[in-house]
């Protein structure tokens, strides 16, 4: 896993838990960073799981893009 192969680098987060935060402190340069991130992680394989997700149904711009995606 990573934290037994980094021992000494910091846990990493989640980039939906990084958006969360983003949102609730209004941060929106790192929010803006999280969403491409997930953006970029959307494949075929995941897009109809994210859709239906809690995060999605709490983050419109997220669901915004996964709708772009299908279309395309």
């Amino acid at each position: 896993t990573y934290r037994s192969n980094k021992p000494d680098r910091p846990i990493t987060c989640s980039c939906k838990s990084m958006y969360r935060l983003a949102d609730k402190i209004g941060l929106d340069v790192l929010k803006d960073l999280a969403l491409d991130h997930l953006k970029s992680r959307l494949s075929a394989q995941s897009i109809l799981a994210e859709i239906f997700s809690s995060f999605t149904s709490r983050y419109l711009a997220f669901k915004y893009d996964e709708v772009k995606k299908i279309e395309l």
